[in-house]
């Protein structure tokens, strides 16, 4: 999605609406970093993955509600501003998919559909890509009959697909295999100077590295705009990304070969090959093992025969190491059963706030069991870990739920002994994230008590019910107990 992202960018460059060096936010007033220099900025940044914000995912695909308006988006953009960075701004490359849903705003601004509609009404259509969609929401019925049954590592299917709504820009894409070829297609003839989509010199922004990223290349891997370009011999490059979502794993490659003296225009690199991959697992390596024999093929260097046991026996330590993590978390758990919580249910009960993740509230239900609800959301069971430590589950669509590896929420009090906050490790790249207590059990009880006899008060004319409802908005807006998004 992000190669798309990336060439609808292109498009309004190529047309002077857009300038790929201009700080974005002469476009999109709302983007603001909290870091020094951030201000400036540009595109290319953004679409390099060069701003110094590590992922922070949670915040689209679980913490926000859904939307792809623009001014669902805008509203996230805007949260950028609280989150932490872990590196300086174009200090190197840090894979990130907030701003490429900032940068598909700005593809896409002026567009009646936004980012959607311009990519549709400008790549989708012109390589007639028919059996492609914007959103998994958007399919035919007829294509969702030939969906794929998505699955986990271990098999299971994946009952919930990651909500990607508001993640448009950076990775919303459904597709099939053809129509992935003609995408890789129209690249090529493109790098054959037929240009179907752009001009020679702007689609020459594609090839140009903006950022040390190496990936399959571990020395000299470098990332364009939505493409990695990662050098496969001394003459043979390698222009690719792969897609990856809950049950899916996808990989596409153009095999390019240098061409010497080339000037005047001209790109020094010729296509030899292009080709996709996709399989109907959750983070296979099975598209890249495949990929890496199709590139030896095609370059005629000798195949390794037993390439599968040997990717299998470089992750044995990353597996021991998880199955490690596991244990000690379950007899932390069992530990657990005897190391309460300093604080009383209704000390924890109440609604706390993070500038960027939002609003997190905390209720008990009538037969004592905790709920969490990020957003206004749907709540979920919170239970209790150890001492201070509660666990969520944030899986989402993920197959099971691993408790080791899910966010846990820590509960924090002042020396009075009533709850000020709460911290989770929610971006592993920074410290933990914390959600300043705002609300008490006993405002939420207040607010619930005047909600109540609002509701039972008799209400005979239209200003009588004028007055009830801002009464109700009034007493959510004091207790912030919705986040208008």
């Amino acid at each position: 999605t992000k190669a798309f992202t990336s060439m609808a960018a292109l498009m309004r460059v190529a047309k002077g609406e857009l300038n790929l060096d201009v700080p974005v936010a002469q476009y999109l007033p709302e983007f603001k970093l909290n870091a020094s220099g951030s201000e400036g900025l540009t595109l290319r940044d953004l679409m390099s993955h060069r701003t110094g914000m590590p992922r922070h995912d949670l915040l689209w695909s679980v913490f926000l509600p859904q939307g792809r308006s623009e001014d669902v988006r805008k509203a996230l953009v805007y949260r950028l501003q609280g989150l932490t960075l872990d590196k300086p701004i174009r200090y190197n490359a840090e894979y990130n998919n907030l701003m490429f849903i900032t940068a598909g705003l700005v593809a896409g601004k002026g567009h009646k559909d936004g980012w959607e509609g311009f990519v549709a009404e400008n790549i989708l259509r012109p390589l007639n890509m028919h059996d492609s969609w914007l959103h998994a929401e958007d399919m035919s019925r007829e294509a969702k009959q030939r969906f794929a049954t998505p699955y986990m590592n271990d098999g299971t299917k994946v009952h919930e697909l990651l909500p990607t709504e508001i993640v448009g820009p950076a990775g919303s894409i459904v597709s099939s295999t053809t129509d992935m070829l003609k995408w890789l297609g129209a690249h090529m003839e493109q790098l054959e100077l037929k240009s179907p989509l752009l001009d020679t010199k702007t689609y020459s922004e594609i090839v140009h590295p903006n950022a040390p990223f190496p990936l399959l290349n571990v020395m000299f891997g470098t990332y364009t705009l939505g493409w990695w370009l990662e050098p496969l011999t001394t003459d043979m490059f390698l222009l690719h990304h792969g897609g990856n979502t809950n049950g899916f794993t996808a990989f596409n490659v153009i095999v390019l070969q240098l061409v010497p003296g080339m000037f005047g225009g001209k790109l020094p690199l010729k296509p030899v090959a292009g080709f996709t991959i996709q399989t109907n697992q959750h983070g296979s390596i099975a598209p890249t093992m495949l990929a890496l024999q199709i590139m030896k093929l095609l370059t005629k260097l000798p195949l390794v025969s037993n390439l599968n046991e040997l990717q299998w026996e470089a992750q044995a330590p990353a597996r021991a190491a998880a199955a490690e993590s596991l244990r000690k978390f379950k007899q932390m758990l069992h530990d657990g059963e005897h190391q309460p919580s300093k604080f009383t249910i209704a000390q924890l009960v109440g609604v706390y706030e993070h500038s960027a993740y939002g609003k997190v509230r905390v209720d008990v239900l009538p037969d004592g069991n905790m709920t969490l609800s990020l957003n206004g959301q749907t709540s979920h069971g919170l239970r209790h870990f150890w001492n201070d430590t509660f666990g969520y589950d944030l899986a989402y669509g993920y197959g099971a739920v691993n408790q080791a590896t899910d966010p846990q929420m820590v509960f924090f009090g002042n020396t009075e002994g009533n709850v000020t906050r709460m911290e989770s490790i929610l971006e592993p790249a920074v410290a933990p994230i914390v959600f300043d207590k705002v609300t008490t059990s006993a405002m939420l009880d207040e607010t619930a008590e005047t909600v109540n006899l609002v509701a039972l008060d008799k209400v005979t004319t239209s200003a009588t019910l004028d007055e009830t409802a801002e009464m109700v908005n009034l007493v959510a807006g004091l207790c912030r107990l919705s986040w208008p998004v």
